[in-house]
């Protein structure tokens, strides 16, 4: 190998350690902390309480969620006990996961690895640092995000006939973003179509949508099939009081239009970046891999902007969007600047300006007179409240 191949494996091995070092320290902070007890989270403990005792969901228990949102904190409860730790544990773990999913979209799509280090930067602190209980709303997109990556796997793999079975743990994951909230699973799902047409587009093949859908449907029955004779239908509401549709123009129409401002202002700043790649169409057309990250960019900010109107407690459930537009930003105007990030001092710059960005997150663990975990009330944080790590739900008021 030459100096020149050495030192390029060399500075990429280093990002990758850098990398892992995000991903993973930061997931673990929370274990030797203590936290305030979180409004609700007794949705989190009973359902995962519940399939750790060996009941079955829409038999045993009624539950308003699909309940793949359980399964990751019911192993926890298993392998540790039902304690609320536990559930830390099991968040733990999904942050890991989410790290690592968004890590491997942005490897496949060829990111810079220094751009790759800041946007994995930017991920875990604008989105999972601060994410220490189980929440439907979050692991929703943690599984859309592991059903992305799998699906890279597939959209940026060989042209053969093997790289097909990359849609199975696609579809699974996929279906567990739907079986966990429908609607960002159905946003999940629509995105990964939006991918998959273009990749047919693309290489003038139509395997990859059917093939895709088929796992889906196969994944689909599996899980839901034995739930029939249980009245599993009332999952979807129907309609029936109290709940009513989320699908109001005006709604929508109030967020987007009256609000967003980070939304729009991220589209803006794409539409500007890629001014001369639409001058000259077909060329940008036939780079897959700059077609694939501009549409999955796109794709994850219309998904914010639509799942902030379906889901919209916490106000901030919908923030994943920060990491795809900062990633795909940066490397749009990293090129057009001619600016290497993979040099050690422009890295360290870079990230001590993302890490001044994104002060408000970690500042909140520092400052101990505020709490981190409770809701804003009236403009003002409530003060922290301590719980030990052995408590049960029913011991604790916040």
């Amino acid at each position: 190998m030459s100096m020149s191949g050495s030192s390029l494996y060399q500075k990429r091995s280093i990002f990758t350690v850098i990398e892992a070092v995000i991903i993973i320290g930061l997931a673990l902070v929370p274990l030797f902390a203590t936290f305030p007890y979180r409004v609700n989270i007794f949705l989190s403990w009973e359902g995962a309480y519940r399939m750790s005792q060996g009941q079955m969901p829409y038999k045993d228990f009624g539950l308003p969620l699909g309940y793949g949102y359980w399964i990751i904190p019911s192993i926890f409860f298993r392998l540790f006990g039902p304690q609320l730790i536990s559930l830390v544990k099991a968040q733990v773990f999904i942050n890991i996961m989410a790290g690592f999913s968004f890590r491997h979209i942005l490897q496949r799509l060829e990111l810079a690895p220094g751009i790759r280090a800041l946007s994995v930067l930017v991920f875990v602190l604008s989105y999972s640092f601060f994410n220490f209980w189980p929440w439907y709303n979050h692991t929703v997109i943690v599984y859309e995000l592991a059903g992305l990556a799998f699906l890279f796997q597939y959209l940026t793999g060989p042209q053969t006939r093997k790289r097909l079975l990359w849609l199975l743990p696609a579809a699974l994951f996929v279906f567990l973003s739907i079986f966990t909230k429908q609607d960002g699973g159905g946003l999940a799902l629509l995105l990964c179509l939006a991918l998959l047409l273009y990749n047919s587009l693309h290489e003038k093949s139509w395997l990859g949508i059917p093939v895709f859908l088929g796992f889906l449907a196969l994944v689909a029955a599996i899980f839901i099939l034995p739930l029939t004779r249980y009245g599993f239908g009332y999952w979807f509401n129907h309609g029936q009081p109290p709940h009513n549709s989320r699908l109001a123009v005006s709604d929508f129409a109030e967020e987007i239009l009256g609000g967003s401002q980070w939304i729009k202002f991220y589209l803006v700043l794409m539409v500007v970046s890629l001014v001369p790649a639409f001058r000259k169409f077909k060329a940008f057309w036939e780079n897959k891999r700059a077609m694939l990250f501009t549409l999955l960019t796109l794709g994850i900010l219309a998904e914010a902007a639509l799942f902030q109107v379906t889901s919209y407690t916490p106000p901030d459930n919908n923030i994943f969007f920060h990491s795809f537009a900062f990633a795909f930003l940066c490397a749009q105007f990293s090129s057009l600047q001619q600016v290497d990030l993979g040099r050690f001092r422009a890295f360290t710059a870079a990230a001590l300006l993302v890490l001044l960005w994104w002060s408000g997150v970690f500042w909140k663990y520092i400052d101990r007179g505020v709490c981190p975990g409770c809701f804003p009330y009236h403009g003002r944080w409530q003060p922290a409240h301590r719980v030990r790590r052995t408590w049960y739900p029913a011991a604790i008021l916040c």
